[in-house]
């Protein structure tokens, strides 16, 4: 079921323009989305009594080199 979950909630990967005419807004909406997806990731990891995402490393996996450079 955790696999269902996580596909179903998967973040897709940040790839933002910075030269965009809606960089803020497509930022904001993918936060949301990325932000949802690790609480999910948390809720499953205490139900399976694990331990919880390292948020940093699964930030890394969701954006792009270009973002990565900039973070």
């Amino acid at each position: 079921m955790a696999s269902f979950m996580n596909e179903l909630l998967k973040a897709p990967r940040f790839d933002g323009d910075p030269n965009s005419p809606k960089p803020a807004k497509l930022l904001k909406h993918w936060l949301k989305i990325f932000t949802n997806f690790l609480k999910m990731c948390e809720r499953i990891a205490t139900v399976q009594e694990q331990d919880g995402p390292e948020k940093l490393r699964v930030l890394v996996a969701y954006v792009s080199a270009e973002v990565y450079e900039i973070i």
